[in-house]
């Protein structure tokens, strides 16, 4: 699964604040699941939300409330087991269901939660694949995956890091070439302003 943390923060940041821009669904991307309930709890919270019996649901008008309860009934329907849900964002888990209904492609999904939130500019995924990061070490170790790499989830790297790459996957060493598609470049030459985040999407402003 790409970032899609990354990629709702990225939207909610250019969406648009006033009534236009539709503040019931910002609201609802934003909206997090409880911290101190079980698993079973806050799968059902998921499914009345899924199912629009929750109130957060049901101030969403038609057909924007159809549609994000679609991408929640399919994030249920593929989440697996061991998923925990304590904390889950609502708009992350909807930008996951988007993902896997549209065969794993982020254009289709990115579009559709534009136009939910009204973002002002246009937001791309500069790379339309499931990559990982890899890093060569001076030691001439190479360690695979950011979360082996940020010390936040196993125990800090020790020595210095040479050189980073994108990997094709994490069981072997296989780096990937990647090309900026055709339409990205036109956006990039025509912007007015860009912004570069520190993961793999492209912010355009026209404003």
């Amino acid at each position: 699964m790409p970032a899609i943390g990354d990629l709702r923060s990225r939207l909610m940041a250019l969406a648009d604040d006033t009534l236009l821009g539709h503040p019931e669904i910002k609201s609802l991307f934003k909206m997090r699941l409880p911290t101190d309930e079980t698993q079973q709890q806050l799968k059902v919270r998921l499914e009345n939300l899924a199912m629009a019996k929750d109130r957060s649901m049901l101030d969403i008008a038609h057909p924007m409330r159809k549609l994000i309860c679609n991408k929640l009934v399919l994030f249920l329907q593929h989440m697996p087991e061991t998923f925990d849900l304590k904390g889950a964002n609502i708009g992350n888990l909807t930008l996951a269901g988007g993902y896997i209904n549209n065969h794993h492609k982020l254009d289709p999904i990115i579009f559709l939660f534009s136009k939910l939130v009204n973002v002002q500019g246009v937001v791309r995924a500069v790379v339309n694949e499931n990559l990982h990061l890899g890093a060569t070490l001076q030691n001439g170790k190479t360690i695979l995956g950011q979360h082996n790499i940020t010390g936040k989830e196993v125990a800090p790297i020790k020595s210095p890091i040479r050189s980073l790459f994108l990997n094709k996957g994490l069981e072997k060493i296989e780096p990937a070439n990647c090309q900026v598609r055709k339409t990205t470049r036109g956006l990039i030459g025509d912007a007015d302003l860009i912004c570069y985040p520190p993961e793999q999407f492209l912010h355009k402003s026209n404003r």
